[in-house]
């Protein structure tokens, strides 16, 4: 389990990506467009949420209402949803693999990562 002070430096850091779309104007880092940030970032921040979420009990998106909603305007987009797979399917690998980055290109797929 992340100690305390861990967890509170984690959290500024959440909170100041809060800020930044809070003040951007729109569901994305750079307003109502979605750019290279976001598609940057995204994938990294899905899989950590889901980690920690199942690995620690600690939702990284509660008390960051704007962080919270990015994820879920990135995740409702045709190209994240047609890419990624479900949770399950990600946890499914991870048990496996012991990774949440891993994609092995000759036997998995979307379904079966």
């Amino acid at each position: 389990m992340p100690r305390a002070s861990q967890i509170e430096e984690f959290e500024k850091t959440v909170k100041s990506l809060d800020a930044l779309l809070r003040s951007s104007g729109g569901d994305y880092f750079f307003g109502s467009t979605v750019s290279l940030a976001d598609i940057a970032i995204y994938p990294f921040a899905e899989r950590f949420q889901l980690a920690m979420r199942e690995f620690q009990g600690y939702d990284i998106a509660e008390g960051a209402e704007y962080f919270a909603a990015w994820l879920t305007a990135m995740s409702a987009r045709d190209s994240v949803r047609s890419l990624r797979p479900d949770d399950e399917a990600l946890l499914r690998s991870w048990r496996r693999t012991m990774r949440l980055d891993y994609f092995d290109y000759e036997t998995a797929s979307r379904e079966s990562p």
